[in-house]
């Protein structure tokens, strides 16, 4: 009797001697090697003789037993390597990926949740006490990543395509007499001291019909000897030069 429950049993095998778990494996009708576990011996019996029925009968196999699920560090590398390719910020996006792979990187990227990715992005921001623009990166470089992955057929579904990135505020003021002004060989310009000197001294040179306009509309004025710009477009401003 225990000859007979030891006998080797094809396809059938103990991964781990003695742990009494039982696998099978099997070639489909393309020669694909496949591998599942079963549970105790006569269960990895009768799977495998129903695989092997299945495969004589043309079935096709479960999607999730054909291929293998492909991983967010797999896409992730993919990405990279089209970033390495095509972007100036690819230093930046293998410094920013490192995280997300680091929190996804085994996981299905199949199986990653949008509200997995948004609660992520939350937290870090809150963590690492983000700027909008910083998040805005992340999630573009997501968006990237499961772009491509799309595009190649590695994943079916995509939730980063649902993120939405936050307005950005880049404007800056600016003042003209910040820094010191540079050399310069322009004679007119020598003896001025800071930027807002030699903006007059351009105004009055170059537009001397304009050295005396008023402003075009009324913001709140700026103190003596301080000229603000924005990098953003906004009303026009001409200076009255002494």
């Amino acid at each position: 009797m225990s000859k007979r429950l030891t006998k080797k049993v094809r396809g059938v095998f103990e991964k781990d001697a003695g742990s009494d778990i039982w696998w099978v494996h099997w070639y489909d009708a393309d020669g694909r090697r496949h591998r599942e576990t079963a549970g105790t011996k006569s269960q990895a019996i009768q799977l495998y003789q129903k695989r092997k029925t299945e495969t004589r009968q043309g079935r096709k196999l479960p999607e999730n037993l054909r291929a293998r699920p492909i991983t967010f560090r797999e896409i992730a590398a993919s990405a990279l390597q089209y970033s390495r390719q095509k972007k100036r910020s690819h230093r930046n996006d293998v410094t920013r990926m490192a995280p997300l792979v680091e929190e996804f990187g085994t996981r299905a990227a199949e199986n990653i949740l949008l509200e997995e990715l948004e609660d992520w992005l939350y937290e870090l921001a809150e963590e690492r006490e983000w700027v909008i623009a910083t998040k805005n990166r992340y999630i573009a470089l997501l968006k990237l990543v499961y772009r491509l992955a799309e595009e190649n057929g590695k994943v079916k579904v995509n939730p980063a395509r649902l993120l939405r990135m936050a307005k950005e505020n880049n404007e800056r003021t600016r003042f003209l007499n910040q820094y010191k002004p540079l050399p310069t060989r322009i004679a007119y310009l020598k003896d001025c001291h800071s930027e807002e000197d030699r903006l007059r001294a351009v105004i009055r040179t170059k537009y001397p019909a304009a050295s005396t306009a008023k402003r075009a509309t009324s913001p709140s004025v700026q103190p003596p000897g301080l000229c603000s710009s924005s990098s953003k477009p906004g009303p026009a401003i001409a200076i009255t030069c002494s």
